[in-house]
C-alpha cells in the first residue's frame, strides 16, 4: 500500500487471514481499518515500521463503509447479517449504538453514507428501502424511503455549501442539506 503522507514512497504489505471487503482511513491518515469477510476488523498504525495491528472479531461478516469524521474513536460497520453498528475502537467488546430496520443478507454493493454536518447515517437495504438515523440516538429521523425499483448502490451526502458558488449572495434558507441516492439509471435527492 502506498501512503502519500509519508516523505519517502514505500510499499507496505498488510497481511490478513481473510478477504478484505472494505477499507477506511481515520481522520489522522496514519490509521487504516479493514473490514474482512470473516467478521474481523483490523486496525493498522501505518507509522509503525512493521505495521502494528489491532484486531476485534464479530460473529457475522462485516464491512466498514466509513469512519465517523467528527471523532477518531468511533466507526460504523455494516454487516451482511443485516446489522449496522457504531463502535468505540477503544472498547471493542460490544457496539455503542445499533441502527435498527436495516436489512441485508447478501449484497456488498448497497449505499451507506454519513452526513457529518447533520450527524445522520443513511443506508440502503436489500429490500430496496433507504433508512435515515441520528448518529447520536440511533433512532430513525424519518420514515424509510422506498421501495425503489432497483438497489440503491450509491448514497452521497451534500451540504448547502456544496452547490453554492464562492461569490454567491443567495440566502442560505434556499439551500438545504441532504443526500443524493443513485439507483439504476435514476437519482433522487433527499433534503431536510
Amino acid at each position: 500500500m502506498y501512503h502519500p503522507a509519508h516523505s519517502s514512497p514505500a510499499l507496505q504489505e498488510c497481511k490478513t487471514s481473510s478477504a478484505v471487503l472494505s477499507a477506511s482511513f481515520l481522520p489522522q491518515p496514519d490509521t487504516l481499518h479493514l473490514g474482512c469477510r470473516n467478521g474481523t476488523v483490523l486496525s493498522y498504525d501505518l507509522r509503525a515500521p512493521h505495521l502494528r495491528q489491532q484486531r476485534f472479531k464479530r460473529n457475522d461478516s462485516l464491512a466498514i463503509y466509513r469512519i465517523l469524521n467528527y471523532t477518531p474513536n468511533y466507526l460504523i460497520t455494516a454487516e451482511l447479517g443485516g446489522k449496522i453498528a457504531q463502535w468505540d475502537i477503544r472498547h471493542e467488546s460490544k457496539p455503542v449504538q445499533l441502527f435498527s430496520g436495516f436489512r441485508n443478507s447478501c449484497d456488498f454493493n448497497l449505499g451507506v453514507a454519513i452526513h457529518d454536518l447533520s450527524a445522520t447515517l443513511t443506508a440502503a437495504g436489500d429490500d430496496n428501502m433507504v433508512h435515515h438515523w441520528s448518529l447520536s440516538t440511533g433512532h430513525e429521523v424519518s420514515n424509510p424511503q422506498g421501495p425503489f425499483e432497483t438497489t440503491v448502490s450509491h448514497i452521497v451526502p451534500f451540504s448547502q455549501d456544496t452547490f453554492r458558488p464562492s461569490n454567491a449572495e443567495a440566502s442560505s434558507s434556499a439551500l438545504q442539506d441532504g443526500y443524493l441516492m443513485m439507483y439504476g439509471t435514476q437519482m433522487d435527492i433527499w433534503t431536510w
